[in-house]
C-alpha cells in the first residue's frame, strides 16, 4: 500500500484562534457569563470572547471518531485529544500565555480491495496568547512556527448567518523565522445550532511561497450562552494539482 501522510497539525486539527477541545469545561473561571435572551423578533447572540477565554484557561480532554479517504482509500480511526490548562511565559520579552496539546490517535487506511494497514500518529504542540485579550500570537508544532498577523482580528459577539476574516499568518520552519514555508488566510461563517448554542466554522487557506493553496483546514465549535465552547469536528482537505486526494474529518464526542 502507498504509504499517505496525514497532517495532524495541530493549526489544522485542535489548537485554533478560540481554544481548545475541551468537552465540557468544570468552570468559566477567566470571566463571567452573560447568557443572551432571544424572543421571537431577535436573534441569538453569544459573546463568542468569553467562551473562548474559559476554554483556554480550562483545557481539557475530547476523543473523537476519524472518517475520510485518500483516493479511493477509506481512512478510519479514533484519537485523543488533551489542551491543558495555560502557563505564563515571557517570548521575544512580550508576555504570553502558553497551552500545550497532545493529540495521539489510531488511523486504518482500507483499500478497495480490502487490505488494511493500521498506525499510530502522535503530535504535541504549543499555542500562545496574548495574556490579555487571548487572541492567538504563534503556533509551533514542532515541524513548523506560524505567526499570526497584526492584522488578526476575533469576533465579540455573533449569530447565525454572521461572516468575516480572522487575518492571515506566516509559517516557517522553526522558529527562527529564516525559511518561510508559506501563508495561510482565515475567515469564520457562524451557523444556528440549538436555542441556547450557536456553530462557529474557523477556515484556514494555506498557500505556498509560490501562492499556491495547498489546503483547506475547517474547525466547527458549539458557543454556549452559558460561557462554555466545545470543538465539534475538524476536517483536513488537501488540494493536489495532481494524485490522490485526502479528505479527513475527526468528530468529537
Amino acid at each position: 500500500m502507498k504509504k499517505i501522510i496525514v497532517s495532524i497539525a495541530l493549526s489544522t486539527a485542535l489548537a485554533g484562534c478560540l481554544g481548545g477541545g475541551s468537552t465540557s469545561p468544570a468552570s468559566t473561571s477567566a470571566a463571567s457569563s452573560t447568557p443572551a435572551t432571544t424572543t421571537q423578533n431577535t436573534p441569538l447572540s453569544i459573546d463568542v470572547t468569553t467562551a473562548n477565554a474559559n476554554a483556554i484557561n480550562n483545557g481539557g480532554t475530547a476523543s473523537y471518531t476519524i472518517s475520510g479517504s485518500y483516493g479511493t482509500t477509506r481512512l478510519s480511526g479514533s484519537g485523543t485529544a488533551t489542551t491543558g490548562a495555560p502557563t505564563s511565559v515571557v517570548l521575544n520579552g512580550i508576555a504570553l500565555l502558553k497551552s500545550t496539546s497532545v493529540i495521539s490517535e489510531t488511523l486504518t487506511q482500507t483499500t478497495s480491495s480490502g487490505y488494511t494497514q493500521t498506525t499510530t500518529n502522535s503530535v504535541t504542540g504549543n499555542a500562545y496568547y496574548n495574556s490579555s485579550n487571548y487572541y492567538a500570537s504563534i503556533y509551533d508544532d514542532g515541524s513548523s512556527w506560524e505567526v499570526m498577523s497584526a492584522n488578526y482580528t476575533l469576533p465579540t459577539t455573533i449569530k447565525a448567518g454572521d461572516t468575516g476574516n480572522f487575518g492571515d499568518s506566516i509559517t516557517y520552519t522553526n522558529s527562527s523565522k529564516t525559511t518561510i514555508k508559506g501563508t495561510s488566510k482565515y475567515s469564520w461563517s457562524v451557523a444556528s445550532d440549538t436555542a441556547t448554542s450557536l456553530l462557529l466554522t474557523r477556515y484556514i487557506d494555506f498557500y505556498d511561497t509560490s501562492n499556491v493553496r495547498l489546503y483547506r483546514g475547517t474547525t466547527v465549535w458549539r458557543e454556549n450562552t452559558n460561557g462554555t465552547e466545545k470543538t465539534v469536528s475538524t476536517n483536513y482537505l488537501d488540494l493536489p494539482a495532481t494524485g490522490s486526494q485526502t479528505n479527513l474529518t475527526r468528530t468529537f464526542q
